[in-house]
């Protein structure tokens, strides 16, 4: 097809290499929680965020005046200034700050990644993401963060939202068995996102307690107009979107 785009996705950073095509945008998803918080962090103010593959090279970056957020499974890391909710960055703690951040899953999303165009997507900043989406011209990788490196159902059902509404326009098509796969899981997941995910996910089921308040939160979608790009090893904000 001339001139159009293919689009798809990748359910996993460990699936890169098999997905990747030279020049395409990667769209980097983690619903629950890493481009939820990375999102409301630029949003209240942060100035630059640096997604950080391991703990100690986070901890490192304190030395060149950056504050820190980690998480391992769920939890706070010892000694970091921040974990990985979103709702712990706020205006008054975040503002003109440069943050390093490592998680468990996005920031691996971030590592494979880099040297490509990428952005951070969630459903909080989802019309300003599609909107940089449609203004390029470029493939489009709809890469999930997963859980370490396996598929789940929270990022493949928004990278499935992404694809249905590109592929829903002129200009965007697709090849992939992936699309199929995450377009069934929308059918199934109906309106509730959430409440297929917790029935549907027993890791996430047994976690709604510590996640409760950051899943509500996430499940919200359009209240951010920035789109976070990845711009040499720092998100910064995307200038036109």
């Amino acid at each position: 097809m001339k001139n159009a785009r293919h689009v798809d996705i990748c359910f996993s950073p460990a699936l890169h290499a098999n997905y990747h095509r030279e020049g395409n945008l990667v769209v980097v998803i983690d619903l629950f929680r890493a481009t939820t918080a990375i999102i409301t962090a630029m949003a209240n103010g942060a100035k630059s965020i640096k997604p950080v593959a391991d703990i100690e090279s986070a901890l490192a970056c304190r030395d060149n005046g950056f504050v820190v957020a980690g998480e391992r499974n769920g939890h706070k890391l010892a000694e970091f200034d921040f974990g990985n909710s979103p709702l712990e960055f706020t205006t008054g703690r975040i503002q003109n700050k440069d943050l390093a951040i490592t998680t468990t899953n996005g920031t691996q999303a971030f590592a494979a990644a880099q040297g490509q165009e990428a952005i951070a997507a969630a459903l909080i900043n989802y019309k300003a993401a599609m909107q940089y989406i449609q203004s390029g011209k470029q493939d489009v990788l709809l890469l999930c963060s997963g859980w370490t490196n396996k598929m789940n159902i929270e990022d493949t059902l928004l990278a499935g939202k992404f694809a249905r509404d590109l592929l829903a326009e002129a200009g965007f098509y697709s090849t992939s068995d992936s699309i199929a796969i995450a377009e069934a899981m929308l059918e199934a997941a109906g309106s509730n996102w959430l409440e297929f995910i917790l029935d549907s996910s027993p890791r996430l089921k047994g976690k709604y307690e510590l996640l409760k308040d950051d899943m509500a939160w996430a499940m919200r979608q359009d209240i951010f107009n920035v789109v976070p790009l990845l711009k040499n090893d720092r998100l910064v904000p995307a200038s036109e979107y």
